[in-house]
């Protein structure tokens, strides 16, 4: 079990172990400093000695192996540095010269930055006031410890006022971007500096309540009301903001989402019923059942207000299909029989907006809780969480299962069990060896181009699922409202019929 909890003072060597431990792009550092300190001084320490309330730890059996550390206040936090760390460092680590050099070591590259702090743009730090840092060590990595760092840490700075954050990573860390973007960060323009220069993202952290207040007394100006605005009482901070996708965040996390099925279920408590079952997403079926348009949508807005993911099966690879249902709040889709690499070109490009894409702007929507967000704004952010599913559905598809994995723009492989051993002429037949080299050539092809695997239509064998589990899946249909319905009913019949009537 993995514990988040506050820092204390006995932490402090942990953190330079693992900053030190994961600064290379998450990678081991430690052969490539001199000194074991410096990168800590740096990119740790001064946080846990300057702002130790906003530096939470990762502690499992083994100790402690991750951390979150970060400023509400990156301006105030700087200028802290100026006074009260930077001058005790800049005695001990010599400047080594006006300006680097390529050949310097990394040493003495950290010793520049220690003499030559980069101030945030204001840019970034107005809009973004709060900054973060976050590492694991690869024993806490893929089990979720980076997600919970990252809410309470998140939670915590806005409860201190801070209306957005911001960090840096390098470019090449793909598996970093990725966790970002998952949690609800996105891509930030900064022209002010070339390459190599650090991607930087920012998260508003508007609190609910605090918008909620803020358009009510912009309403009140547009009425044009006499004198001060009058507050209404605060709504509540929701837990889980609208527009985050959950089960797009778990994925990067490297956990499992488990989604389950919504076949015959027409009202909207059927998203309530699969939270409280522990799903983490609901995949509305288009493509086999009746459900309407307009009851996908408003179960798709129920699933968004608890803070489960809604996804829709949807009935073909027409574009409209997937669009409509996408501006009608759900955070993905899965779209049928794509066999080829054509046909998940064309999946991208009329679900994600340019450049990925030309998906139609719609401007804000329920997917966005309605938020006034511009339109570039809303491009982004929607082409950063919405799940985008191909199903391999027939041999074809699994043959260029490779191809379609590379295609940029496809988030997650999804095999359809059903469709797929049918197609084989082994209808049902799961265990077979062709289909479970299905399994094996789709996932091998989805870690080769940093994708997700899913699997749908396996019940009720876990042994089975576990192996899924052990080659890669990621997200898994186990089972619809019909299944779970027709499994207890015929359970309970079956025990009330064996009851003697005298």
């Amino acid at each position: 079990m993995v514990e988040i909890r506050a820092f204390r003072p006995a932490d402090l060597e942990d953190l330079y172990h693992i900053c030190l431990a994961t600064g290379a792009g998450g990678d081991e550092a430690s052969t490539l400093y001199l000194d074991p300190k410096l990168v800590g001084h740096v990119y740790a320490a001064p946080y846990a000695v300057l702002s130790p309330c906003t530096v939470l730890v990762a502690e499992d059996s083994q100790g402690v192996g991750g951390y979150i550390v970060g400023a509400p206040d990156t301006r105030g936090f700087e200028a802290r540095l100026e006074v009260e760390w930077w001058p005790d460092l800049r005695r001990l680590y010599r400047d080594p010269s006006a300006q680097p050099r390529a050949d310097w070591s990394l040493d003495e590259f950290m010793s520049y930055r220690i003499h030559h702090p980069s101030r945030t743009a204001s840019e970034i730090a107005e809009p973004y006031p709060a900054h973060l840092h976050i590492n694991l060590l690869p024993r806490l990595r893929g089990r979720g410890v980076g997600r919970r760092l990252m809410e309470r840490w998140l939670g915590a700075v806005r409860d201190m006022g801070a209306r957005g954050a911001h960090l840096a990573v390098g470019a090449a860390n793909r598996r970093a971007i990725r966790f970002y973007r998952a949690c609800g960060f996105h891509q930030l323009e900064h022209p002010a500096r070339p390459p190599p220069a650090p991607v930087w993202f920012g998260l508003g952290l508007v609190p609910a309540a605090a918008a909620w207040v803020e358009t009510s007394i912009a309403r009140d100006r547009q009425r044009g009301d006499a004198g001060a605005p009058t507050l209404r009482k605060e709504a509540p901070a929701m837990s889980n903001p609208v527009g985050e996708n959950h089960a797009k965040r778990q994925l990067a996390a490297g956990e499992l989402v488990l989604c389950m099925g919504v076949n015959q279920m027409r009202t909207p408590n059927i998203a309530m019923i699969a939270a409280a079952c522990g799903f983490d997403a609901i995949y509305i079926d288009l493509e086999h059942n009746p459900t309407s348009l307009e009851t996908a949508a408003a179960i798709c807005v129920a699933a968004l207000g608890i803070g489960i993911t809604p996804i829709a099966r949807v009935s073909s690879r027409d574009a409209h299909d997937a669009t409509r249902i996408l501006d009608c709040g759900a955070q993905g889709v899965m779209v049928p029989h794509v066999s080829t690499v054509a046909e998940a070109r064309a999946v991208v490009e009329s679900c994600r907006y340019p450049p990925q894409g030309h998906r139609s702007a719609s401007g804000s929507g329920p997917a966005l809780g309605y938020a006034a967000r511009s339109q570039g704004e809303i491009n982004n952010f929607l082409n950063q969480q919405t799940l985008l599913i191909a199903m391999l559905e027939t041999p074809e598809a699994i043959e260029n299962a490779d191809a379609i994995a590379a295609v940029d723009g496809i988030d997650l492989l999804h095999i359809g069990s059903s469709d797929l051993s049918t197609e084989m002429g082994i209808p049902g037949q799961y265990n077979h060896a062709r289909i479970r080299q299905a399994y094996e050539a789709t996932a091998k092809a989805a870690r080769a181009h940093g994708k997700w695997m899913g699997v749908g239509g396996v019940r009720e064998d876990l042994e089975f699922q576990t192996w899924l589990l052990q080659l890669g899946m990621r997200y898994l249909t186990g089972g619809s409202d019909v299944g779970y319905i027709l499994s207890a009913g015929r359970a309970d019949v079956k025990r009330l019929r064996a009851a003697p009537l005298s």
